[in-house]
């Protein structure tokens, strides 16, 4: 099957997730390598005046002990819980004093930098001095190692960063730092190598819809009785699907020796009274001889759970007063998704005494959600961590951005249809929206 012109720069940007995944794979490798001869390096030491120590050679290098600021107690609980999520932290919110931190809120910066502000407050926004930063990283450290045992680990990046402050002049450490944070938090969100493959894969090749036991009977079933009501609109939406590639055919007999052919259903939308082409796969019903293909797909594999109205509530409740949202609509979202060629035969239809098979991820099967999220949720990646969109959510193919009150909604909003468009992923015009919240 053809690799999907539409679709070759998200394969190309998941790429480059998966190749920043191997590459933090390669980091860790080394760390681990420097930990089997520590006993031979510079190391991360700790003695039990836990004071600050000094070691001889070409340039000067301090080392810390792991236990030297203990004050994780003036941690606010918001920051806190971002720690421990993975999530980028601006290492400077955590200098304030317990007292000055419960006075500020929590704002997600479009660079990726958690803030605790009430208004802009340069002392967040300034790079630290390597002591200043040993303070803060030991703070964050120990959060971390209240939950994970990464004392090592933790101590071997200290050492690298004192190493770099040492051997170069001004924030060229802390710099390093932020790069670096950033992209571990990033990888963080691309969940891990196996989504990354099995979304490049399934874009390339065609997505397995999840039949566990492939149909050796050839069925077709009549179709639905809302054909014979709207019979016009059943004829030019199935024109249109083959139009626009989402359908091969039509055949005056099907091309496969064995096949199933589904009913078709018009079905019109609540509000919008827009009609829809469903191909019923639920068909046919109580037949023992025949199961129907969502039968034969696992419902507990393709479950899916939907960000919720209070996920943006609470957004828009951290960011304040006059929060900005963006929204916009994937245009056939599940006819964006390649189903693999070898599966074409067990999604077919029949109208006017012609056959029809859907090459694209079928309207009212089963496993079709699921796996139309998967697009979704790397959509959401790229926005965050390409382009700094930081508060993205998405239920299936509606996405809503949400803007704290300082930055220009309307550009985050232009930089949104921007992706979807380099992309080539078709957005509704009539639902792309700004609003301003009082």
């Amino acid at each position: 099957m053809p690799e999907i012109p539409a679709l070759t720069q998200l394969t190309t940007s998941l790429n480059n997730m998966e190749q920043t995944v191997q590459n933090q794979g390669t980091l860790i490798q080394s760390l681990l390598v420097r930990e089997s001869n520590i006993s031979s390096q510079p190391a991360f030491v700790s003695d039990i005046n836990n004071g600050v120590h000094h070691d001889t050679g070409s340039y000067h290098t301090t080392k810390v002990s792991s236990g030297m600021f203990p004050h994780v107690q003036a941690v606010a609980p918001n920051v806190r819980k971002q720690i421990l999520e993975g999530k980028y932290i601006n290492l400077a919110t955590l200098l304030n004093n317990q007292e000055n931190v419960q006075d500020y809120k929590t704002v997600d910066e479009s660079d990726g930098s958690v803030l605790l502000i009430k208004h802009r407050d340069p002392r967040l926004q300034r790079n630290l001095s390597i002591q200043e930063f040993l303070e803060a990283f030991n703070i964050y450290k120990n959060i971390i190692c209240e939950k994970q045992d990464r004392r090592i680990e933790f101590d071997m990046y200290i050492q690298d960063v004192i190493d770099i402050s040492a051997r170069y002049k001004g924030p060229v450490f802390y710099e390093y730092h932020k790069a670096f944070a950033n992209k571990v938090a990033a990888i963080k969100l691309t969940h891990d190598k196996k989504f990354v493959f099995n979304l490049i894969n399934g874009l390339r090749y065609g997505f397995d819809t999840g039949i566990n036991v492939l149909p050796s009977k050839s069925l077709e079933c009549k179709n639905l009785l809302s054909t014979k009501k709207f019979p016009d609109d059943v004829s030019k939406l199935v024109d249109d699907e083959l139009r626009k590639g989402y359908l091969i055919g039509p055949f005056t007999k099907p091309p496969f020796d064995t096949y199933r052919i589904s009913p078709i259903g018009i079905v019109e939308g609540k509000y919008s009274k827009k009609k829809r082409l469903i191909l019923d796969l639920s068909a046919p019903h109580n037949n023992d001889e025949h199961h129907s293909i969502n039968d034969l797909i696992n419902k507990e594999d393709y479950s899916l759970t939907y960000v919720r109205i209070d996920d943006a509530i609470n957004i828009i409740k951290s960011l304040g007063i006059k929060s900005q949202l963006c929204k916009c609509d994937v245009t056939d979202a599940f006819k964006l998704i390649p189903v693999h060629n070898s599966l074409w035969r067990f999604y077919g239809l029949k109208w006017n005494d012609m056959y029809y098979f859907y090459t694209r991820l079928a309207f009212g099967c089963r496993s079709s959600p699921k796996i139309f999220d998967t697009l979704s949720v790397a959509i959401c990646w790229i926005l965050q961590n390409n382009y700094g969109l930081r508060h993205v959510l998405h239920l299936l193919d509606d996405f809503l951005l949400i803007n704290n009150p300082y930055v220009d909604a309307t550009r985050n909003m232009n930089t949104m249809l921007y992706v979807f468009n380099s992309l080539k992923i078709p957005l509704s015009a009539h639902k792309q929206l700004v609003h301003l919240l009082h």
